[in-house]
């Protein structure tokens, strides 16, 4: 299940909209786009026509790949993803400053570094 919740789901799932946004605001793929997009493009490129492939096998309502090869079948993994987007999934945990506290980093913009 972990696959399901966190690849296919947070991985692939919750970030096609932001694939999408990307896709539309920076312009990627197109002679005018903005230099951000450039550098953003490689980490979802393609993520939409595998997510498409992905609805269309592994998820599919009449003929899953997961129905006869996942514990909880397609319904119950789609079931268990929804309820840990609902409960567990905070997008604003991933705010890069949060995130890097979380970790243990110290993200105070007082903080200095020692050289030498």
């Amino acid at each position: 299940m972990l696959q399901f919740v966190y690849h296919l789901g947070a991985g692939h799932l919750a970030c096609e909209p932001v694939s999408a946004g990307l896709h539309n605001h920076f312009r990627v793929g197109k002679k005018s786009y903005h230099p951000l997009g450039a550098v953003l493009f490689p980490t979802v490129q393609g993520m939409i026509g595998i997510n498409h492939f992905a609805g269309l096998s592994l998820i599919d309502a009449d003929s899953a790949l997961t129905e006869n090869t996942f514990v909880l079948a397609t319904k119950g993994s789609v079931d268990l993803f929804a309820q840990w987007l609902k409960t567990t999934y905070d997008f604003w945990e991933l705010a890069p400053n949060l995130n890097l506290a979380q970790r243990g980093f110290n993200v105070d913009k007082k903080a200095t570094t020692k050289t030498g």
